[in-house]
């Protein structure tokens, strides 16, 4: 039986807040649990990349509310939601 994905990380309903203070940008590292070989991610319905299910993918954070969605060779989901804020300027 196919193991649905399930998103490890970024856990549904985080909050993530930037760091202003960094000259480079803040990473999130995407990871899911599934029984698939190949998983496809999708920030707010654009695809990201197609990566090997046990290869954590490493994206930029951006401010904004998100919606990170794993879908794997059948095309079963999963989809965690995030709220990025703005860190305090200099």
């Amino acid at each position: 039986g196919q193991e649905n994905p399930r998103i490890l990380s970024p856990v549904d309903g985080s909050t993530y807040v930037l760091d202003r203070s960094g000259d480079g940008g803040q990473w999130l590292s995407l990871k899911a649990q599934t029984g698939s070989r190949r998983v496809f991610w999708f920030q707010d319905g654009v695809l990201l990349r197609e990566t090997d299910a046990q290869s954590p993918l490493q994206i930029p954070l951006s401010a904004g509310s998100h919606q990170i969605v794993c879908v794997d060779e059948v095309g079963a989901s999963d989809t965690s939601r995030i709220q990025v804020l703005p860190g305090a300027g200099r």
